[in-house]
């Protein structure tokens, strides 16, 4: 599974596999949080 987040620096690919990851965008400082779940629950 891939996921794209876009960012103002551009388009970012994560490539998801097997466990929930959390994915942090930074723009200045930490601010969004993205909790991936590849089994869609």
């Amino acid at each position: 599974m891939k996921i794209r987040i876009l960012t103002k620096g551009g388009d970012k690919e994560f490539s998801v596999t097997g466990n929930p990851i959390i994915l942090e965008t930074i723009v200045g400082q930490k601010k969004n949080a993205f909790h991936v779940n590849p089994n869609g629950t």
